[in-house]
């Protein structure tokens, strides 16, 4: 009897061990399996979506579950904190489908994950050397936007692109400034002369623009090229008249 016992409890033990192996998406439709990664990724559930896109992907490599599923799966990486694997599969994805339905959104998203990957270009100023700070995402990021805004004209996402790209010149024109400054109190005057020059050839009409003229006043005056520094004062004067570098400085 007590044989008996052990032989069916082995055999419990056996089953229990089997199912725990088993997977429930086994003989799952295309359109099954996008619809549960879908469900997930709707919930929150960034990191079952992916396994589950992961499946669909590899059972169902082409049509148009696979497809719309190679986008889906590069936003479920991003919003698990994934990003690298993300701005991947959003390579991937443009390899595989070129000038496709979803190409805009593709770039979108690429923009939007770039916008987010460097939060401290995007915060107010610590205590860190602006020189060492890093702008490349936030570029990365208005690139794609612009591309987006060109490429694609009718694309539902336009408009939060351009929102995005002036807050981005602002912001980047900022954080030229910023290193120009850090120039300056270094007394690398040609390197925060050519920092300013920067937010003036590329960022015109971005606030950063003062500050740059300013200091280009004083550099061009250290440096001892008056003329210069004197046609840049006359141009922030008359562009900024109550401008507060006026007031001290520049009398």
């Amino acid at each position: 009897m007590q044989i008996y016992t052990f032989i069916i409890l082995a055999s419990f033990l056996l089953i229990g061990c089997a199912s725990k192996g088993l997977d429930k998406t086994d003989g799952w439709s295309a359109q099954k399996l996008y619809e549960e990664a879908r469900s997930e990724l709707n919930v929150g559930n960034y990191e079952t979506a992916v396994s589950v896109y992961q499946k669909l992907s590899s059972r169902f490599p082409f049509g148009k579950y696979a497809q719309q599923g190679s986008l889906d799966i590069a936003y479920a990486h991003w919003k698990n904190g994934d990003s690298g694997i993300a701005l991947a599969s959003l390579d991937r994805y443009n390899k595989l489908y070129p000038s496709q339905d979803g190409s805009d959104y593709a770039l979108y998203l690429r923009g939007l994950i770039n916008f987010n990957e460097n939060q401290t270009l995007f915060s107010s100023i610590t205590g860190e050397d602006m020189a060492e700070r890093d702008a490349e995402a936030g570029r990365i990021a208005f690139a794609s936007f612009k591309q987006l805004v060109k490429n694609f004209p009718d694309t539902p996402y336009r408009e939060d692109a351009i929102k995005r790209m002036r807050f981005l010149r602002n912001v980047l024109a900022e954080n030229e400034a910023h290193v120009a400054r850090y120039y300056m109190r270094r007394k690398a005057y040609i390197a925060s002369l050519n920092r300013s020059k920067v937010i003036l050839s590329q960022y015109h009409g971005t606030p950063a623009i003062e500050e740059a003229l300013a200091l280009m006043v004083a550099i061009y005056e250290i440096l001892g090229l008056q003329d210069l520094s004197n046609d840049s004062l006359r141009v922030l004067k008359l562009n900024y008249p109550q401008s507060p570098y006026l007031e001290y400085e520049y009398d």
